[in-house]
């Protein structure tokens, strides 16, 4: 993931064409890699299912949070790191979600199969809404 400041997200983030996209794509990245670190380890109710499940849903997670994330952009205000300030709506979003799931093997097996035909599973893919966001 490339470093960038507060101003360089927000800025790559309103840009067009692959400025934009690789901004995304960081972003994506980031998210699933901080939820699936929390879905890991500080959700025992989840210890029972396994890497490949929780990090399917940790991807799910972090689709919907970047969506939510670039809807909301222009109310960041920069009083806290971007990252820090972004990874509040995929805690948002995992908590919310858990919690109103009915259960978490159902999820896991909604994503195992919309992932098995990916092409570049294990890595984050941009949802297709958050590339047509201005």
């Amino acid at each position: 993931m490339t470093e960038r400041s507060n101003y360089q997200w927000v800025h790559d983030l309103n840009q067009n064409g692959s400025m934009r996209l690789q901004a995304i794509r960081d972003l994506g990245e980031f998210l699933e890699r901080g939820l699936y670190h929390y879905l890991t380890h500080r959700r025992n109710d989840l210890a029972d299912h396994s890497g490949d499940e929780l990090r399917q849903i940790a991807q799910k997670y972090a689709g919907e949070s970047l969506n939510r994330v670039l809807e909301s952009l222009a109310a960041f205000e920069g009083t806290s790191q971007f990252t820090t300030w972004a990874g509040k709506f995929a805690a948002r979003v995992a908590t919310t979600r858990l919690k109103y799931t009915n259960t978490v093997q159902t999820e896991g097996n909604e994503m195992a199969r919309r992932t098995a035909d990916q092409e570049n599973e294990g890595s984050f893919v941009v949802p297709d809404e958050a590339v047509n966001i201005n």
